[in-house]
């Protein structure tokens, strides 16, 4: 499957913030976004239980 690349426009809060929490990982800031953008489609795939 091709590698899809997109551009996004974030707040430069969002942004200094993203970057001192990969820097913190000692990642790249991609692969932070990218990680937490996964985490977010699993937790939204997830099923919901009845109430």
């Amino acid at each position: 499957m091709p590698q899809v690349r997109y551009q996004m426009v974030i707040p430069q809060w969002l942004k200094d913030a993203a970057e001192r929490e990969a820097k913190k990982k000692g990642i790249p800031l991609a692969e932070y976004i990218k990680d937490l953008i996964k985490r977010d489609i699993e937790q939204q795939n997830r099923p919901t239980s009845p109430t």
